[in-house]
């Protein structure tokens, strides 16, 4: 009798004609088998379910079920035949629910590294098109974890395997730890975290115990990982009590081992990389609706008929920015988000936001934001001559601020300049006016950076002088979901978080995001050494009086401040400045066919087609799915 099915064609065959998969004992060990029950259950109710053959009988689900049926007597059997593209890999899949002991766990993982991972092809797959496997998303799908406990055990794979056998996966009778358990054994195998071994210690310990004022043992295990993850800081008594919540401390410590594979994740990528990885968590995390994202698009400033000429050069004369300062509202936040490449987030500090329109328009033109300015960057600082005497006791770090972002919409940033345009604007009066009136200080002059080294659209701006490009190194920055958890654990657990973002006269400045990272890592046990980065940027600075520097350096007073020969901030100035050319820049690109039509837009942005081109990077993308 034979049946079709979507799963193969079941029919029935002799059982001699039945040949075990070559390689089913070396992947299940026998003497874990037990096969009363089932045995049992086939002599009560016979064969229920069909085995799964080759069309050359090879036997690939079921050699438990065919030793029963051969035991019992069995001369024929319902099989249903498949053929597959690999054999070792179905063999694996067939077994996915089955109950298995951690040595068949680790034999698997290891069968398919060899047998699947490293046969499969590395390159872009195509629609419908097999032959490309992610490891990391298999690991998650095969074993229902997140990715990031799937990042957590290909860790474990590599350089403690052994401790798979001991992991609570699906399907594991011996598992009695969880994968960060085993991590962080392996961890300490690997020296990271060297465990107290002998008695002897232990004792040696006890005996200091008593001896040590009970404030200062205090004020050490509120500042050392992992008992501080024991602890619960009270502001109100402003003191930390300690009590061992197992669930709490398991859901901590996860945590804290989860940001650890997103910290090597993001360590192994390059600038760019880092940069498209963010964009997708970022427009995944946008919580704006639909029609709202639609209204925005819609107005969005484009010239009427691109490749009419004499109209475009028109559009661009006619336009007329006007600066209306807001706050991070839908536009605001849809504009910065889906038109900019770089991940935003917000300083810490003074803050104030501004929306670019055309006002013959009415369309959005680009976004400006004015923040507290960053406390050190050497060749800003070699530029203007100041220390932190200046900076700090005399408190001029607050006359100054930086652009953290100037974005233009798109095209007319390409077509157009307008990444000029916005930046010339970062100069005027009403910023000026508006942070003197919000804050009490006079600004002076304002810094930005760059992308990506110093090749920028900032150069040849006539109001921003080039000082160089920044120098050192930076703490890598986890994805928003670990640095805004751990951030929100310190504000409530660091009784000195305060003393992270001020300075010595209560100044709040931009760039205390690297400090609180420092002390993160630092309260957590992470090295944060293992974690810098370098993304040269260039430095620019825009002063907007001739003797700027002299007043930062303390050496003048405000009332001698003396106007710029240059005009900087002057709207006309601006506004001449650019449209000649922004006009030369489109009469070029539409000569050489380079116009750029479409807006840059990254609401429908893919993250498969990122996590392609991570792999054709060598990278293995942790993109979390929903």
């Amino acid at each position: 009798m034979v049946e079709n099915d979507i799963d193969g064609i079941i029919e029935q065959r002799n059982i001699e004609e039945i040949v075990p998969h070559p390689k089913n004992d070396s992947i299940y060990s026998k003497e874990f088998e037990n096969i009363s029950k089932l045995s049992k259950s086939i002599e009560k109710y016979g064969q229920l379910e069909p085995i799964v053959v080759t069309s050359k009988n090879t036997l690939i689900s079921g050699h438990r079920r065919l030793k029963v049926l051969k035991s019992l007597g069995y001369k024929t059997i319902n099989v249903r035949v498949r053929d597959f593209d690999n054999e070792v890999e179905a063999l694996i899949n067939f077994n996915v629910q089955r109950e298995k002991r951690g040595e068949d766990i680790l034999n698997e993982i290891q069968f398919l590294e060899a047998e699947v991972y490293n046969k499969t092809q590395r390159g872009r797959k195509k629609k419908g098109e097999s032959g490309v496997i992610d490891k990391l998303s298999d690991y998650a799908k095969r074993f229902e974890i997140s990715r990031m406990s799937a990042s957590t055990l290909l860790r474990i794979e590599k350089d403690c395997p052994n401790l798979i056998k001991r992991i609570k996966l699906k399907g594991n009778v011996d598992g009695d730890i969880t994968i960060n358990k085993a991590w962080g054994i392996c961890s300490e195998s690997k020296g990271t975290t060297p465990p107290i071994e002998s008695n002897k210690e232990i004792k040696v310990l006890k005996g200091l115990l008593p001896k040590i004022n009970r404030k200062e043992l205090l004020d050490v295990l509120k500042t050392t990982y992992p008992y501080n993850l024991m602890g619960s800081y009270s502001k109100l008594s402003n003191s930390t009590t300690f009590e061992f919540d197992e669930d709490r401390f398991e859901r901590l410590d996860s945590m804290r081992t989860e940001m650890i594979a997103n910290l090597d994740f993001l360590k192994s990528l390059d600038a760019k990389e880092i940069l498209m990885y963010n964009k997708v968590d970022e427009v995944r995390n946008l919580n704006i609706s639909a029609k709202s994202k639609s209204e925005v698009f819609n107005n969005l400033w484009k010239a009427t008929d691109i490749f009419n000429e004499e109209l475009t050069i028109k559009e661009i004369l006619n336009i007329k920015p006007i600066l209306t300062k807001t706050s991070s509202n839908d536009v605001f936040n849809t504009i910065r988000v889906l038109t900019h490449s770089l991940h935003w987030k917000q300083n810490v500090g003074r803050n104030l936001k501004y929306l670019v329109t055309d006002k013959v328009s009415g369309k959005y033109l680009g976004l400006i934001t004015i923040g507290s300015d960053v406390v050190a960057i050497q060749s800003r600082d070699e530029k203007i001559g100041w220390n932190t005497d200046n900076k700090f006791k005399q408190k001029k770090i607050n006359n100054s601020a930086i652009a953290s972002t100037i974005v233009p919409t798109q095209p007319l940033g390409y077509n157009f300049l307008g990444t000029k345009l916005i930046a010339a604007l970062t100069t005027s009066k009403i910023i000026r006016d508006d942070w003197e009136k919000e804050y009490g200080d006079k600004l002076v002059g304002i810094t930005t950076t760059s992308l990506f080294g110093s090749k920028s659209a900032y150069n040849g701006i006539k109001w921003w002088k080039k000082c160089g490009t920044t120098a050192g190194k930076m703490i890598l920055t986890p994805s928003d979901k670990f640095y805004k958890f751990w951030h929100h654990w310190l504000k409530e657990n660091y009784e000195n978080y305060n003393n992270l973002i001020k300075t010595e006269n209560d100044t709040i400045v931009s760039g205390p995001k690297q400090k609180i990272l420092n002390k993160i890592f630092q309260l957590l046990g992470i090295t944060s050494t293992n974690y810098f980065h370098e993304n040269n940027r260039g430095v620019y600075y825009s002063p907007f009086y001739n003797n700027t520097y002299q007043f930062l350096r303390g050496e003048i007073n405000e009332g001698d401040l003396e106007p710029h020969s240059n005009n900087v901030g002057d709207y006309d100035s601006i506004m001449e400045w650019w449209q000649v050319r922004a006009v030369n820049r489109y009469k070029k690109l539409l000569a050489e066919d380079r116009i750029d039509v479409e807006p840059i837009w990254y609401d429908e942005i893919n993250e498969g087609d990122v996590r392609e081109w991570l792999e054709l990077r060598g990278k293995n993308p942790l993109i979390e799915t929903d």
